[in-house]
């Protein structure tokens, strides 16, 4: 399951982010769990969780740079301005959308329930990193002006 997840996860945010958010993104063959963890402790990135619970319970840890969060949020809202509230709630409709378009295509016909996104702080991701968790997926992608990053556990 670990490779048709990953693929579906990357099919899903290229589809989000190009489709909605007019940004497309080309990840990295490689990232290393170090790499992974200094884009998530930066202080330039914003970080989303969310938990799915389907044939297993999955933790979904997504984070995007500032300011690529910010334009997506002004492409999102059509506004010019936009609040913090704006570019939190912007990232949380990403992220619902990215993981509902992958769980349909890894899960199928299959009952899953997705759980409610929060915006966590870094070092609640590197905790969580740092447990003994079994699944893994690292993606990392750079963006038009910022970069993503996603870790399922």
């Amino acid at each position: 399951m670990d490779q048709k997840w990953k693929e579906s996860m990357k099919a899903s945010i290229s589809e989000v982010l190009s489709t909605m958010f007019y940004s497309p993104v080309e990840f990295e063959q490689d990232t290393s769990m170090e790499e992974i963890e200094a884009f998530f402790s930066s202080e330039d990135v914003v970080v989303c969780k969310i938990e799915i619970s389907a044939e297993v319970v999955i933790k979904i840890f997504a984070g995007v740079s500032s300011s690529a969060l910010d334009e997506m949020s002004i492409d999102f809202t059509g506004k010019e301005e936009i609040t913090k509230e704006d570019s939190e709630g912007t990232f949380k409709e990403m992220l619902n959308m990215i993981c509902g378009g992958a769980l349909a295509d890894t899960f199928g016909n299959s009952e899953f329930k997705l759980g409610i996104p929060q915006i966590v702080e870094p070092g609640f991701v590197k905790k969580d990193l740092k447990g003994d968790l079994k699944t893994k997926i690292i993606l990392k992608g750079n963006l038009l002006n910022g970069e993503i990053g996603v870790v399922t556990l």
